[in-house]
């Protein structure tokens, strides 16, 4: 499981284009100040930090000087976005990113710095798009809803059940050649669509038999030949 951290006034860019953020495979932290990013580091111990060089609170230098300076800190890997002039890539350069990107931003070329920080393949190489029926079972009430595309690792499924990140649930459902999957997962996202009384979830596999597993790599594996 990868740990990403986006400062807030990046994720309206983010949800640009191919929306990374709906990944099974990546729990995503927000944070308002560079306190937030230190205080949610230590915590979660993240993976990559995406953030703007001037968000308020501490300047960023200070942060950042923490973090190199930690041993349990230091192993991430950092994105920072600046107004696009020597001085202000200079600071950029001082807090320790690997990667520097001017304002405006192209959501595009952000997108893919993040996927290769975070070493994942594109979309296709490991996600298919699958519509198929779930009878889905959550505080022992059954629902049904649809799948939108699925993974080894999780799955995206259309609903108009209200569920919450962190909300656990059991999926049943069939693979188009007839295979039976049944599982247990947690919602990891929740994606609103306008205009649309469903709502789509990502869901990350927590309990998931090792035949049931086995299953969804061959269909995945298939499908992509």
């Amino acid at each position: 499981m990868q740990k990403v951290l986006f400062s807030k006034d990046l994720i309206s860019i983010l949800m640009q284009g191919e929306n990374l953020l709906n990944r099974a495979d990546i729990l995503v932290y927000t944070a308002a100040t560079t306190e937030d990013i230190l205080k949610t580091h230590i915590e979660e111990t993240l993976n990559l930090i995406v953030t703007s060089l001037d968000l308020p609170g501490t300047v960023s230098e200070s942060i950042f000087e923490i973090i190199w300076q930690s041993q349990h800190l230091k192993e991430v890997r950092v994105i920072m976005i600046c107004e696009d002039d020597v001085l202000h890539r200079a600071r950029c350069k001082h807090c320790g990113a690997h990667a520097i990107l001017p304002i405006p931003v192209d959501p595009g070329l952000l997108q893919e710095k993040v996927r290769q920080f975070l070493e994942v393949a594109l979309r296709q190489a490991y996600r298919v798009l699958l519509r198929v029926s779930i009878d889905g079972k959550f505080n022992d009430r059954h629902f049904l809803c649809h799948t939108e595309n699925i993974s080894t690792t999780g799955a995206l499924i259309s609903s108009e059940l209200d569920l919450s990140p962190g909300n656990r649930i059991s999926c049943s459902f069939y693979l188009p050649d007839g295979t039976k999957v049944e599982t247990q997962g947690e919602v990891m996202r929740v994606l609103k669509q306008a205009g649309s009384n469903e709502t789509l979830y990502g869901i990350r596999y927590t309990n998931i038999p090792s035949e049931s597993k086995a299953k969804i790599e061959a269909y995945v594996k298939k499908d992509r030949m």
